[in-house]
């Protein structure tokens, strides 16, 4: 998914979110329908911690988005969470 969406980033505005208990998105593309939340992450190994934030975001009242992605420096593409995957930056 997330590489669709970067195919086309020169024509989707980009945002970054935050709440008042400071959890953030790093990464808000919108294509048309939804926006589509990125977390990025420079580390080479996957923790469950990374998708928290988008899991919170996904769950907001009234969000269209049903799924976002991690990209992060390991080598392996993680499905652990179903609609938050992690993928490697090299993959896009």
């Amino acid at each position: 998914m997330l590489q669709t969406v970067f195919q086309s980033w020169r024509y989707s505005p980009l945002f970054f979110w935050r709440d008042q208990t400071g959890s953030e998105i790093d990464l808000l593309i919108y294509d048309g329908r939804a926006p589509f939340p990125v977390e990025i992450k420079l580390s080479q190994s996957y923790h469950s911690d990374f998708a928290k934030s988008i899991e919170r975001w996904l769950e907001l009242n009234g969000n269209s988005a049903e799924k976002g992605e991690i990209l992060y420096c390991g080598s392996q593409v993680l499905n652990s969470k179903k609609n938050v995957p992690a993928i490697p930056w090299f993959t896009l």
